[in-house]
């Protein structure tokens, strides 16, 4: 009777940490996803702001196209990055 009121309260003391264990760990991933696609938006948005720079062709004397603006419609909403910038003069200096 001792022997089997022993691998109960083992078996429990297990079952109990490895759920304490799997509850850590569940938290801990939700935070990582978080943070995850909080970095990939950034550089989605770094990606766009160079595609969009690049296509201003800076260089030339009338900077500015249409695909320069078609990148800035597109992630107007996504990126703090159109806010400041207003049109391809403004990206290019």
């Amino acid at each position: 009777m001792d022997k089997t009121l022993e691998i109960i309260i083992a078996a429990t003391v297990i079952l109990l940490t490895a759920g304490l264990i799997m509850f850590m760990v569940s938290g801990q991933s939700g935070d990582f996803q978080s943070w995850l696609n909080n970095t990939q938006g950034d550089a989605e948005c770094s990606l766009k702001k160079t595609q969009y720079e690049n296509a201003c062709d800076c260089g030339s004397d009338n900077p500015g196209n249409q695909e320069a603006q078609n990148i800035k419609s597109n992630v107007q909403n996504q990126c703090d990055w159109t806010d400041q910038i207003n049109d391809c003069e403004a990206a290019c200096n």
